[in-house]
């Protein structure tokens, strides 16, 4: 084994061997077995590294421990918000079809929507006056309606945020 290194060294394919030749800046100053002892200690260290590695137990992929509980709850509650926002949404831009379109206010479900979406607007029932009374209504509570699904989006988010601390 005299003057060569063992086979099958980096980027060297097995069986071939790897020619220990100097740059031709250096002298040749070291000789094949002190080469071929660094070659192998190096070696020995990255087994031992890997073994060691190997040794060590790893936790199983998962959730933190106690985080179990808590995420699946507090997502369940963000996406319970964020329905229960869109559902306030839907029932101002039903008030705002069922009074432009001059609904029957005698009917089970216009009476309904008509009692609850004044309740919901936010406060912007009167923001702005703009055309006749129709458009106003339109703009006003279509902006409350574009409110709601926000607020219910952004809550949602916040909350599932909080539970992956």
């Amino acid at each position: 084994m005299g003057d060569r290194a063992p086979e099958g060294g980096a980027g060297q394919p097995r069986g071939e061997p790897v020619p220990t030749t100097q740059p031709a800046t250096q002298p040749a100053t070291q000789p094949a077995a002190e080469a071929l002892l660094r070659w192998s200690r190096r070696h020995a260290e990255a087994a031992r590294a890997a073994r060691a590695e190997a040794a060590t137990p790893r936790r199983a992929a998962g959730p933190a421990p106690g985080a179990g509980v808590l995420r699946p709850v507090l997502g369940g509650v963000a996406g319970l918000l964020r329905v229960a926002c869109w559902l306030v949404a839907m029932l101002i831009v039903a008030y705002v079809v069922f009074r432009v379109a001059d609904a029957n206010p005698t009917n089970m479900w216009a009476a309904a929507v008509e009692s609850w979406a004044p309740r919901l607007d936010l406060g912007l029932a009167d923001l702005v006056s703009v055309g006749g009374p129709g458009i106003s209504l339109a703009v006003n509570y279509g902006l409350a309606a574009v409110a709601w699904a926000v607020l219910g989006a952004v809550a949602g988010w916040l909350i599932r945020l909080v539970a992956k601390i």
